[in-house]
């Protein structure tokens, strides 16, 4: 599968893209929002291989793409992921990670965008959300906000991680509302 954007190349992970993902994670504005321990390399290698298997899997319930440019898509500039959560009620979860160097570049708005599209047109989803943000995690929230995603629930410390208790936010669109905002 491939999805393809006015700059980004969103294809299935390989993994040659373990180790460009496995640094982005490390870095320090990711783990700050992280509640488990940094990984090694051989499990991030695991988990890599899981998400290649899943490929394969029918009926598929987790896209993880890599993101690259266009002019090198080789080079995984982060990942985007699309989690089936519920096939009878059309239901799905994204995420989305760009290493800090690509930050400030619309790349996660981007990808994120792709990836709804094909959520709501090709895999007829009803609702998408993006889910447990942690609550000061204002890029994260910045790229919901530009998906058009609203926020429906806010939840009181709710994830315990570097030593207090952090607030996380769920924000949704429903397929309704992301067709009226591409008309």
């Amino acid at each position: 599968m491939q999805l393809i954007t006015e700059r980004l190349i969103l294809r299935e992970v390989t993994l040659e893209d373990s180790p460009y993902l496995r640094s982005y994670s490390l870095e320090e504005a990711y783990q700050r929002f992280e509640a488990n321990p940094p990984i090694e390399d051989w499990e991030f290698n695991y988990i890599t291989q899981w998400m290649m298997e899943e490929q394969s899997v029918l009926p598929r319930s987790y896209y993880y793409l890599a993101v690259a440019p266009q002019e090198n898509p080789a080079l995984p500039l982060g990942s985007v992921h699309l989690t089936i959560q519920n096939h009878t009620h059309r239901q799905g979860e994204i995420g989305y990670m760009i290493g800090t160097q690509y930050h400030n570049r619309g790349y996660a708005t981007e990808a994120a965008r792709a990836l709804l599209h094909f959520g709501f047109h090709t895999l007829r989803l009803r609702r998408i959300t993006a889910a447990d943000i942690i609550s000061e995690n204002e890029a994260s929230l910045r790229v919901a906000e530009k998906l058009g995603m609203r926020r429906e629930a806010h939840y009181a410390e709710t994830q315990f991680f570097n030593g207090r208790w952090w607030d996380t936010i769920t924000c949704a669109i429903h397929k309704e509302d992301w067709f009226a905002c591409r008309v």
